[in-house]
Order: C-alpha cells, then structure tokens, then sequence
C-alpha cells in the first residue's frame, strides 16, 4: 500500500507525522496527570481544588527558557543549528 501524501515535499509529511505523534504523547500526559489528580483527591491525599490552587512550579526564567527552546528553530534558525551542533558535539 501507498503512503499517503499531503504536502509536496515528502519531508513536511514526515515532521507533521512527528508533529502528531508528540500530539498524541501530550494528550496521553494530559490523560495520565488527570487521572493522578483524580486518585490523589479522591484518596485524600490532596483537596479537590489544590492543584488549581497551587502556584506555578517553574519559575518565570525556566518558563521563558522553555517557550525560547520550542521556537527556536522558527525565530532563529542559524542559532538553532548551532545550538544542537553544539549540545551534540557535531562542530
């Protein structure tokens, strides 16, 4: 059988395949923490509204740091590559 395509470069098939591969991953996390949350109240170990209650863990530097590394690659694409070439040793 075929492999579908949608894009004309076969490449933008492939990431968007990864793309919804990390979608689903996301949507299982999601799923997992839910139901952790769930236990824990329901057992309880924590208050129904602690975890909306609670403030946020990562601090606004790690946060930052975070969305900066998603969009790298977008904003900065010369700085992206030199940034793995450099965390993976490949210069």
């Amino acid at each position: 059988m075929k492999e579908q395509t949608f894009f004309n470069d076969p490449a933008v098939d492939r990431l968007m395949g990864v793309v919804f591969q990390l979608a689903s991953e996301v949507y299982i996390l999601k799923d997992r923490v839910k139901a952790l949350e769930k236990l824990l109240e329901e057992n309880g170990i924590i208050p129904a509204e602690a975890v909306e209650n609670s403030a946020e863990v990562l601090s606004p530097e790690e946060r930052e740091k975070f969305i900066n590394r998603i969009f790298e690659p977008i904003i900065q694409a010369e700085k992206a590559s030199s940034h793995v070439a450099e965390e993976y040793q490949l210069e």
